[in-house]
């Protein structure tokens, strides 16, 4: 059995819940855009799911409504790995703590 490293318990979600994704590969120059699906929310990280495949270690910010929730977060990430799928690929994403971001406000959700 594969040892468990996540410092947060994750959530589930019973929906995918779209967010707005911008993100920058440190192999890529360009920022790209891209509508994408939220899959598991934590404290310190998201399942995503996203067109095409994108490389661990590309710089990520991502906008996104928890179910339940009024307003949207603003977060920043790395994306730690990419699986590719039949018709897109699942991404993990570990947040950072970044400027101008909603982190702060993230840590305070209550998912569990």
């Amino acid at each position: 059995m594969p040892l468990e490293r996540r410092r947060f318990l994750r959530t589930t979600l019973l929906r995918p819940v779209p967010c707005h994704v911008r993100f920058q590969s440190t192999l890529q120059g360009n920022p790209r855009e891209s509508s994408v699906a939220a899959l598991e929310v934590s404290r310190g990280g998201l399942r995503l799911a996203v067109p095409g495949k994108l490389p661990p270690g590309a710089v990520f910010q991502v906008w996104l409504t928890p179910p339940g929730h009024a307003r949207d977060y603003h977060l920043a990430g790395i994306v730690r790995w990419c699986r590719e799928r039949q018709v897109n690929s699942e991404i993990g994403v570990q947040l950072t703590h970044a400027p101008k971001t909603d982190y702060d406000a993230w840590q305070r959700l209550c998912f569990v």
